[in-house]
């Protein structure tokens, strides 16, 4: 055998090994990270909501677990005893974005605070890009929140839209009026049942994320249960 086709030979068997030896080491590696970035992605969603809530147990799965790297995971799984977001975290906003790269989400939120509104029972379901959740407030609640005395109109007209009565009590005269808390362009507005007062409309939810595409709710008499559906965009 020639001197150059020992050569050739020789390189070609240090570069066999040498493949050999990175395809190992890529299989080593991605092991590892199978075995330890769900727990690092698990953490660091734990860790930006226990400012704010207690009781928070997260889970992450992805396979490979490296596309935890590009912000995907294939299911998160929340759980949160108590949520009571401060001027700095936006609660139920924060947890939307911090999970809006899984391809499935089940989140439970057993108590919520939203301004001075106690929610229960609040659950998010994401399966691609569509968002459910429901979310339940007693009467009790509302009557302890609001200076007025407010009742969700059992006939709504569309999946866009609840009617909401409020009556108050001012020097001895009853006053009553109805809103609506409706749909539009994606977000979630109130405003007066009356085109005359039209401009004192407010915006009660909107997330640059998310396309809002419709709202309901039922009712025992004792408490409300809210649905509502929504669309990543």
């Amino acid at each position: 055998m020639s001197s150059d086709r020992r050569r050739r030979r020789t390189r070609a068997w240090y570069l066999s090994v040498t493949l050999g030896c990175l395809f190992a080491l890529l299989l080593v590696i991605a092991a590892v990270a199978q075995l330890i970035l769900p727990g690092i992605a698990a953490d660091r969603i734990a860790d930006s909501l226990e400012t704010h809530a207690t009781g928070v147990r997260v889970s992450v799965s992805a396979t490979p677990a490296l596309e935890l790297l590009f912000g995907r995971a294939d299911h998160v799984s929340v759980h949160i005893d108590n949520l009571s977001p401060s001027a700095h975290h936006k609660g139920i906003g924060q947890l939307l974005n911090e999970i809006s790269g899984t391809d499935q989400l089940d989140a439970v939120v057993q108590h919520a605070l939203v301004g001075v509104l106690e929610l229960q029972n609040i659950d998010l379901t994401k399966r691609g890009q569509q968002l459910v959740g429901h979310a339940t407030v007693t009467q009790a609640a509302i009557e302890n929140a609001l200076p007025v005395a407010l009742h969700i109109d059992a006939t709504n007209p569309d999946v866009h839209t609840l009617l909401l009565r409020a009556s108050t009590t001012i020097f001895g005269h009853t006053i009553a009026g109805t809103a609506a808390v409706k749909i539009e362009a994606g977000k979630l507005v109130i405003a007066p049942d009356n085109p005359l007062l039209a401009p004192l409309r407010l915006t009660l939810f909107s997330d640059s994320q998310l396309e809002l595409t419709s709202i309901s709710e039922r009712s025992d008499g004792q408490r409300y249960t809210f649905a509502a559906t929504a669309r990543y965009l």
